[in-house]
């Protein structure tokens, strides 16, 4: 099912037209005109034979979890989330362990020469995270046969603030049980088990943390403590310095994210004078937090593709897109029909994207008496939202929209205990 629409529709046009400039440094580009859905088929066709580094940044995080929603559907492609590792807005405390380990796997993969899609939003871009240098060299990596001490490994996992537990259960903790250590990295899905014998590696493998039945065997692996700043020692970075040069940074609105960015810098020298913390300063809080100006001053130095009809840079070239949002039915399928009807007359495709073979046949009831006047075509397939497409001749429409159901997104998570 995976990158079926991308191959029914062809590639879009504006894709075809912006994979060139991927390979320009420090360019300006503009989309103007995509609305609904239009947006991820656009960009997946475009980067899914791609050997850059994609960043897509949004505006508020449900937002970017539809986008990963429909990116996975589309792509085969690994796609990583980048989240806030706050539980709610503003409170600095409160971090979420399963976040936190989301935000590690991409540091990760950045810090290991790979060429990832990331989706990420403005929130989540306000604290700094810990250099490449340091978290290179506080990343414990392990291999199978190679000579290690179960003690040396004890000393280095508390140093990196890993916590002894007699089980471990989330992210950051370890257990020893004789020649045994289970360790669950924060960069990992699921926690190692390590096996030595007469300090040699003889096992590793991943495991359920309820059955703790092996899942896979490992040769080689990367312990990655906690990221986040405030925990870790060293100099901070942003994390648009992860990004390789040749990055490409998709964006939303430049302006909003800068607010948000400069909003969160403000609260926090609240909440940390409030509680009379050595980090009130401004020069302190700037190596915990990036600041609006500081993030627009990192985003000139990569090709940037600004998907809003306002750029906030002056851009090279502007693509200028022609779809429009579906209009509302309010479950008048008279008005549906005629819909359709005039797509035909536009010489669109129409497609309905269905959840489940039953809504297709509801469709088919709906439009039986007009067979001989309405062409349309039912996919399996679920969107965000619909879309009219006048450059590639298609008009896109979803099942739960027609009949007003909410389309709820599935989070990004990497930490289960299933």
């Amino acid at each position: 099912m995976k990158a079926q629409l991308l191959t029914y529709f062809g590639e879009p046009k504006v894709a075809k037209q912006l994979k060139p400039y991927f390979a320009k440094e420090q360019f300006k580009l503009q989309l103007r005109g995509l609305h609904g859905s239009s947006i991820v088929i656009a960009a997946s066709a475009a980067i899914r034979e791609s050997n850059k580094p994609h960043l897509f940044i949004f505006t508020e995080k449900e937002e970017a979890s539809y986008f990963v929603n429909e990116m996975e559907s589309l792509l085969n492609n690994e796609i990583l989330f980048y989240p806030a590792s706050y539980r709610r807005a503003y409170q600095f405390e409160e971090t979420d362990n399963a976040n936190i380990l989301l935000r590690a796997e991409v540091l990760n993969k950045l810090n290991n020469k790979r060429n990832p899609i990331i989706i990420t939003y403005s929130e989540a871009l306000s604290e700094k995270v810990i250099n490449r240098k340091e978290l290179k060299k506080q990343t414990i990596t392990l291999k199978q046969s190679e000579k290690n001490n179960i003690e040396e490994l004890e000393k280095l996992l508390f140093k990196y603030n890993f916590e002894l537990e007699d089980f471990v259960t989330e992210p950051g903790q370890f257990s020893i049980r004789g020649g045994i250590i289970d360790v669950f990295s924060y960069a990992d899905e699921h926690p190692y088990r390590i096996e030595f014998l007469n300090n040699e590696i003889t096992s590793i493998r991943t495991f359920n943390i309820n059955s703790q039945l092996s899942i896979d065997i490992k040769n080689k692996i990367n312990i990655v403590p906690n990221t986040e700043a405030k925990k870790v020692v060293g100099k901070f970075v942003s994390f648009l310095e992860y990004l390789p040069k040749n990055s490409v940074i998709w964006t939303k609105n430049i302006n909003y994210s800068k607010g948000v960015l400069d909003n969160y810098f403000i609260k926090a020298k609240e909440h940390y004078k409030n509680l009379n913390n050595t980090l009130s300063t401004f020069q302190d809080l700037e190596e915990l937090f990036t600041s609006g100006k500081k993030f627009c001053c990192e985003l000139i130095n990569y090709t940037v593709i600004e998907i809003s009809n306002e750029s906030y840079y002056k851009s090279n070239k502007t693509f200028i897109c022609k779809t429009k949002p579906l209009p509302t039915f309010n479950k008048k399928f008279n008005l549906l029909t005629t819909d359709l009807i005039q797509n035909q007359k536009d010489n669109l495709k129409n497609i309905i994207l269905c959840s489940n073979e039953e809504q297709e046949k509801r469709f088919h009831s709906i439009f039986e008496q007009y067979k001989d006047e309405i062409f349309y075509k039912c996919i399996p397939f679920t969107l965000h939202q619909g879309f009219i497409d006048y450059d590639n001749k298609y008009a896109i429409y979803t099942d739960h929209q027609l009949f007003e159901r909410y389309h709820r997104f599935i989070p990004k998570t990497k930490f289960s205990d299933k």
